[in-house]
């Protein structure tokens, strides 16, 4: 099963957290030891790297809402270059051993008003924003 969720980003979502939809907390559940209400989320980036990024559960109202948030959150802005407007796409697909592998991509709408993939910069980030696979 492939679950997806994309965002075209807001300066919001770029200076503070990023929102995940509530239907995620379906998938995100199993990453949340009990009674948590924060876990680290590991997710492949398209040239082969791990990004850790922390998900929180926000209590506001009577609905779990899971979000994306500082400082590894910032840290991904950070290095890869993320623009408002750019769109920002997390993928959840369960594998053979019913564990669930994540996802992450970043695109830019080209001149052609096409999607292309951002491509991080050419310089190594430190060891704590990633490692490669």
């Amino acid at each position: 099963m492939e679950v997806e969720y994309s965002k075209v980003l807001r300066q919001n979502d770029i200076q503070y957290l990023l929102t995940v939809p509530q239907y995620w907390m379906n998938i995100l559940r199993p990453q949340f030891g009990k009674g948590e209400n924060e876990a680290l989320i590991r997710a492949f980036s398209l040239l082969g790297y791990v990004w850790e990024f922390r998900c929180a559960i926000r209590g506001n109202g009577p609905h779990e809402m899971p979000v994306l948030r500082a400082p590894e959150w910032q840290r991904y802005i950070n290095y890869i270059g993320i623009q408002e407007g750019d769109r920002f796409t997390l993928e959840a697909e369960e594998n053979d051993e019913r564990r669930t592998n994540y996802n992450v991509r970043v695109q830019r709408m080209d001149a052609d008003g096409l999607w292309a993939d951002v491509q991080p910069p050419a310089r190594v980030a430190p060891a704590f924003y990633h490692f490669k696979i």
